[in-house]
């Protein structure tokens, strides 16, 4: 019986897992490509990506952190889409 604590830990490792494979790999993240992305959300919610990173550091976010996070997701889905 997989527990929801047991599932989202794995969630976790597999996430770690993957980025050490995207830095192993030399799989880079432009900042260019962060800055598409942002504005790419930013358009979705129908705001600017300021109003965007003014929402994010109420939900805890710095702007670096955000930042990150977003490259992250990027590397992620280069990483899945190949």
């Amino acid at each position: 019986k997989v527990t929801f604590r047991k599932l989202i830990l794995n969630q976790l490792i597999a996430r770690s897992l993957q980025l050490q494979m995207a830095k192993n790999n030399q799989i880079k993240i432009s900042a260019q490509q962060i800055n598409a992305a942002l504005v790419n959300m930013a358009k979705q919610r129908g705001i600017t990506v300021a109003q965007l990173m003014v929402n994010v550091k109420k939900q805890g976010y710095t702007h670096t952190s955000f930042r990150q996070e977003v490259s992250n997701e990027l590397l992620l889905n280069n990483i899945l889409s190949s």
